[in-house]
């Protein structure tokens, strides 16, 4: 075995050494062998970077190649080959570029190393490229600080100055492209046009001296899902971010149940807001896995934190008051609190007794932080008290705030690696449960959050909710779905709070379910909607999810879904032993279509795009309550939608003329299964609670036995080839239960 690995080892090296060597056998430019992958940063010998100095001054040279090294790390076999920049910038500074090639994953991480003056607060290194090729892409672009919206664009140099990721197709090429911006030294990368040009830019947000900048991550490859998972799991390893990566953290498990936000519902919340929710939700049979106590709950001054406690106006009893009622008396299983990453919006109170105990960062706009450059102090002391007081989680808000707050006081990257480190040590300590840390981002979605959450590992995606009409719930999924394609990989997506009584709820229903997620709604006491809310968990209250966070299908992935005249279509899937199950939701997200016209395969999930053995499928549509038999990956079930519409669809493969769906009375009926097996002549499934039970059968059953006993045929249905046990037999058990259907 040994002799084994040993052989494999050195053939990727042959593989990656021949795949950057030119026809006379020495050494090719990487350059060159990057421009044939689809990025080209014209060839040694040209002007392709840029340096700007905090005196004004721009250093510009050519790339000319200084050596090759090859070997291999924990993220693969690699070629690095260094580029010097001469010209007129060797005369006051040295700098090198290092592009370090994956050949067989396909990715290359570029990155600067500069000794020099100090470097511009902004753009201070530019990379100019170019897309030979280019057909059509799709960009995450920031719309406010932590938050960020999916853009199209068929010409690249078309797209806004910054962009936190950029993913695109060549034409007449199957294969996808990625290229996302990097960060470190100080500095935070984005990939845009600035001044006509398209490449990545560095930006410190404050004077620095660079040293080793991480530039950016290129990847190439067939599945655009797998693009992204490859692309940066080498990326991080080899810029050795501080942050992990989402596969390797763990969910956090306050948010595996049913929840309740008290905003929007309530802008300043109260104790008593949220012991009417939590009685409400308990008059009405819902368990309420926890409570988050949003803005309105904190002892600030002049917009500054003032104190660790809670208001005495609104909690005249304090938070341990508080808790008790919720966990005693109402039985909801966590209690959480919301606070900004700065303390609050305007940051810490220095006059007050936790700003004079603690050290301080004094930042822009008069507002002073908990110091990124010192210890976990601040954020310990707080959430000791927390701890003390019953609190199980906290959220924790406007992490992208960091820039304004401060730009020209430190750099931006050490800004965020320092606070987040801080903070993550201090939530780690007194909120980690089961693997996880019962903590949730929002406002996040900058380099400077999410490449340095090391234990995070849930984070909002869209802005807060803003009750409205059916457009804003279409915008929200939107850039709920596409933004997950970028966040996925450093945390599991939240989609917020929703209102289950709103006429959008089955519509932000289907999205939270197809997110991977958490559940929680912010509903006003008394208006909730009892059959929504059970149709996303278990009795006892936990959400059934999807295995991973719902990406947009391919078909979807490179055109707005709002301009097409197509739904939207969202994937993922459900793993148990014995099968696996897609899941395909559906959403009308355009604005000017009151109906819209559909079509799902079993290809719009990646896992089953390719399958060679599997080539029959039972496709089981929510809304209509039917399913249908489909022969082969590609082919589609038609459906439809109206203006504010959406569905969802499970798709089992078939064996032997039989497949198991779940509960058919949930949205995600599959999570819900514990293992399923084929006897010879029939199927089995072991179901975590029972509820009704649905099959497609190819033939009408011979018989259906629960627990091992033989039901009546009147006690269940079978028509087109769908069969379902209602809830009413499994009434008398609790817990898992069985099912065998004879053939």
């Amino acid at each position: 075995m040994r002799r084994l690995a040993t052989a494999i080892a050195l053939l990727s090296l042959a593989t990656a050494q021949s795949a950057l060597a030119s026809p006379d056998g020495a050494p090719d430019r990487t350059l060159d062998g990057l421009a044939r992958w689809g990025l080209d940063l014209g060839g040694p010998g040209a002007a392709s970077v840029a340096l700007h100095l905090a005196s004004g001054r721009e250093l510009t040279g050519s790339l000319d190649p200084a050596g090759n090294q090859t070997g291999g790390q924990g993220a693969g076999m690699f070629v690095a080959s260094r580029y010097d920049l001469t010209g007129p910038v060797d005369r006051i500074a040295t700098a090198s570029l290092t592009l370090t090639s994956y050949p067989a994953q396909q990715v290359t991480v570029a990155a600067l190393d500069y000794d020099g003056p100090a470097l511009a607060a902004r753009d201070a290194i530019a990379l100019r490229l170019h897309l030979p090729g280019y057909s059509r892409g799709m960009a995450i672009h920031p719309v406010a600080p932590g938050y960020a919206a999916p853009i199209w664009a068929s010409d690249y140099r078309s797209l806004p100055s910054s962009n936190l990721m950029l993913l695109w197709q060549r034409s007449h090429r199957v294969e996808y492209q990625l290229l996302a911006p990097l960060a470190g030294g100080g500095m935070v990368g984005s990939v845009g046009v600035r001044g006509y040009r398209f490449g990545v830019t560095m930006s410190a947000d404050a004077t620095t001296l660079g040293r080793h900048v991480p530039l950016f991550v290129f990847a190439t490859g067939l599945s655009p899902y797998q693009l992204a998972r490859k692309a940066y799991r080498i990326a991080f390893r080899d810029a050795g971010f501080h942050g992990r990566l989402r596969w390797e953290k763990g969910y956090p498990d306050a948010f595996t149940r049913l929840g309740w936000s008290s905003a929007p519902a309530y802008a300043d919340v109260t104790a008593a807001d949220a012991v009417d929710a939590a009685r409400s939700f308990r008059s009405r049979g819902l368990p309420l896995g926890f409570v988050l106590l949003d803005d309105g709950w904190l002892t600030v001054n002049d917009g500054r934190l003032a104190g660790f406690e809670a208001s005495r106006s609104r909690f005249p009893g304090g938070l341990p008051g508080l808790v008790r009622k919720l966990r005693i008396a109402l039985k909801v299983r966590d209690v959480g609190v919301w606070h900004p990453l700065a303390g609050y919006l305007n940051g810490v109170d220095p006059r007050s007794a936790i700003g004079k105990a603690h050290s301080l960062l004094a930042a822009n706009h008069g507002a002073y932080l908990p110091d990124p450059q010192g210890d976990a102090n601040f954020f310990d002391a707080w959430y000791t008290l927390l701890g003390r007081e019953g609190v199980d989680f906290v959220k924790v808000d406007d992490q992208g705030d960091l820039a304004s707050l401060t730009s020209g006081v430190m750099p931006l990257f050490d800004a965020g690696q320092g606070e987040l480190r801080n903070l993550e040590a201090a939530a780690v300590r007194h909120f980690g449960r089961l693997g996880g840390v019962n903590m949730l981002c929002g406002g996040g979605l900058a380099l400077e959050a999410a490449y340095n959450w090391h234990y995070a590992d849930l984070a909002r995606v869209s802005e807060p909710l803003r009750p409205g009409t059916a457009e804003t719930a279409k915008d929200r999924i939107l850039q709920d779905v596409f933004d997950s394609y970028w966040l996925s990989s450093f945390a599991y997506p939240d989609y917020g709070s929703f209102r289950s009584a709103a006429p959008e709820s089955r519509y932000e229903a289907i999205a939270h379910a197809i997110s991977g997620g958490p559940a929680y709604t912010s509903d006003v006491p008394g208006t909730e909607n009892v059959p929504l809310l059970r149709s996303l968990t278990l009795a006892d209250g936990t959400v059934l999810r999807v295995d991973e966070p719902g990406l947009p299908a391919r078909d979807s992935l490179l055109s707005d879904p709002a301009l097409t005249a197509a739904p939207l279509l969202v994937w993922s899937q459900v793993r148990r032993p014995g099968q696996t199950c897609g899941m395909v939701a559906a959403f009308n997200v355009d604005k000017g279509l009151w109906r819209e016209d559909g079509a799902v395969k079993p290809a719009d999930v990646d896992s089953l795009a390719y399958s060679q053995q599997l080539d029959r499928f039972a496709v089981y549509d929510a809304n209509a309550r039917t399913v249908s038999e489909v022969k082969g990956p590609t082919s589609e079930t038609k459906f439809w939608l109206p203006e504010i519409g959406a569905d969802l669809f499970t798709i089992a493969p078939i064996y032997s003329g039989a497949a198991c769906l779940g509960l058919l009375d949930k949205l995600i009926g599959p999570a819900a299964i514990v293992d399923v097996t084929h006897p010879a002549g029939g199927i089995a499934a072991t179901l975590l609670q029972g509820g009704d039970v649905g099959f497609y059968l190819q033939n009408p059953p011979a018989a259906v036995l629960v627990e091992g006993k033989p039901i009546p045929d009147s006690a269940f249905r079978y028509g087109d080839h769908l069969l379902v046990i209602p809830a009413m037999s499994f009434e008398h058990l609790s817990g898992p239960v069985h099912v065998r259907v004879n053939f």
